[in-house]
């Protein structure tokens, strides 16, 4: 079992590779031999994470490990400071603000339960071996930040609602959470699933055989057309096209340098570029109010619009499908071998002033 949380120079997929790598064998680093041994997947999503968590298990589950009391009064003033709605200070009784700066951690120090609830209904090392020679279901799990699958080897969809009602119960009991209803459904790896933006499931190969396969999601790609256009288009009209282009241009590096591991990246790449290109040109048309054709005439450089040569909107074909990257390990719990956990950063942070917090947070 494996937990993720947003970390520097790690990519969110990872979490499969990674998983890969601890549990089969291959000729590749890159095979994902477990897709082929696991048949159901739990797709699971808590409901508003960051909205509903309570601020009493957030202090409960950080003094299980943590002894010094200013940090957790600081802690405490965080979770205390309210929210500005307009220009009204409304009070903060519940959550932790989305973007905040240790959020994404004080929620995973409270789904850590789930991580070691999730360990303990699987079977490993020799126990593992015999349930799989004797025919009995296992279970595997990764989580990153409050998006998490459950997987299911050996059983039918049945036997995987049941712990998804344990989980829900888990959730409920500990923390205050609940499911989300519609994003938490049981699947066949054959039929595919959605997580952290890809499609991924089990289908037939080139050769015949039976192999992962992992795609953009269709959900991914009407992401991007809105953020292109919001970028491009639906801006003041005072803006200029150079910031326009180079800010166009960010965003087509970002989305892809994620979503280049995917297998049909080339293809999506193809088609956006097609579509960011129109994005820009009616965005220059508008607000110069020529022509397309004007606009091809004297913004088109080198096969590209730009505003000179040298400054042209980048293309999502120039990022290469790529599949090799490294990043930092994930967390195992049990494994006593991982460098400093969530918790003992706390005790170092807290001998430090709010400053010195705040930097040290980040390094999480």
């Amino acid at each position: 079992m494996l937990s993720y949380y947003p970390q520097l120079k790690r990519h969110t997929i990872a979490a499969f590779l990674e998983k890969r790598r601890r549990w089969y064998w291959g000729s590749s680093p890159w095979t994902w031999n477990f897709f082929l041994c696991f048949s159901w997947v739990i797709e699971g999503d808590v409901k508003a994470c960051f909205d509903e968590i309570s601020h009493k298990v957030i202090l409960g589950v950080l003094r299980e490990k943590v002894m010094d009391n200013k940090f957790l009064d600081l802690i405490t003033l965080f979770l205390k400071s309210g929210v500005m709605v307009g220009e009204q200070l409304v009070p903060t009784v519940k959550g932790v603000p989305q973007g905040g700066i240790i959020s994404p951690l004080l929620a995973n120090a409270v789904l850590n339960r789930l991580d070691w609830f999730l360990h303990e209904q699987g079977k490993y090392g020799k126990d593992c071996t015999k349930a799989g020679r004797s025919g009995k279901p296992n279970v595997r799990f990764v989580r990153y930040a409050d998006d998490w699958c459950v997987f299911i080897t050996r059983a039918n969809k049945h036997y995987a609602e049941t712990p998804r009602e344990k989980i829900r119960q888990l959730l409920k009991d500990t923390s205050g959470l609940e499911l989300s209803v519609e994003k938490t459904r049981i699947t066949h790896v054959r039929d595919g699933f959605d997580f952290l933006g890809f499609h991924l499931k089990k289908g037939v190969g080139r050769s015949g055989k039976l192999v992962p396969k992992i795609k953009v999601a269709q959900k991914s790609i009407s992401n991007i057309r809105l953020r292109l256009n919001e970028a491009a288009r639906y801006r003041a009209s005072q803006e200029d096209i150079d910031t326009r282009v180079t800010r166009v241009s960010s965003v087509i590096r970002g989305w892809s340098h994620y979503f280049k591991i995917a297998h049909n990246f080339s293809a999506v790449a193809s088609t956006l570029d097609h579509f960011a290109h129109w994005v820009m040109v009616k965005a220059i048309s508008r607000k110069n109010d020529i022509s397309t054709g004007k606009v091809h005439r004297k913004f088109f450089h080198n096969g590209r619009i730009g505003v000179t040569a040298k400054k042209t909107l980048v293309r999502f074909s120039d990022i290469k499908m790529s599949i090799n990257f490294k990043g930092p390990m994930a967390y195992e719990p049990g494994n006593a071998k991982m460098p400093l956990d969530f918790y003992a950063r706390c005790v170092i942070i807290g001998r430090h002033n709010a400053w010195s917090v705040k930097e040290n947070l980040l390094l999480l």
